[in-house]
């Protein structure tokens, strides 16, 4: 935290802090674990849904070539 003093001529001081951080580079290896697995687990629900609509998908054309 950095602390900034500014004077004013009326005899006054002003104190300003800066609370500027980046959450994303001050993450522990538990924190950074944990996000990267969920991002994971998102694209892994994803890709089973994808493959079970292929699934379905290549199912009704096959049933439906074999009618005419």
């Amino acid at each position: 935290m950095t602390t900034q003093i500014i004077e004013c001529p009326s005899s006054c001081t002003v104190t300003v802090e800066h609370l500027i951080t980046t959450p994303l580079l001050d993450l522990s290896l538990s924190d950074g674990g944990q996000i990267a697995a969920a991002v994971v687990m998102v694209w892994t629900v994803g890709w089973a849904v994808r493959m079970a609509i292929r699934a379905m998908h290549v199912d009704e054309t096959k049933s439906s070539s074999t009618d005419d």
